[in-house]
């Protein structure tokens, strides 16, 4: 008997089918879908707002602003040597 949920439905939210075994943060539920999945296809699919945009907005920001310091830290080696 399997306990993991199966869906076809279309990716969205922080879900796409797979074949992992997941845990959906949303509601708890075991479900088979795609590794960096978070939610399973019911919840992505009644969230109004998802929870991957802001989540993937920081995400975003942080490989940004590490990109900037390490040419910051780069230029002040080559700058002043190590």
């Amino acid at each position: 008997m399997n306990k993991y949920k199966i869906s076809d439905k279309p990716p969205l939210g922080g879900w796409a089918s797979g074949n992992y075994c997941c845990v959906c943060v949303d509601c708890g539920d075991g479900y088979l879908g795609d590794k960096r999945s978070m939610v399973c296809a019911d919840c992505a699919h009644k969230q109004k707002d998802p929870l991957w945009k802001p989540v993937s907005i920081i995400i975003l920001v942080s490989i940004v602003i590490g990109y900037i310091s390490a040419l910051l830290v780069n230029s002040l080696i080559k700058t002043f040597g190590a």
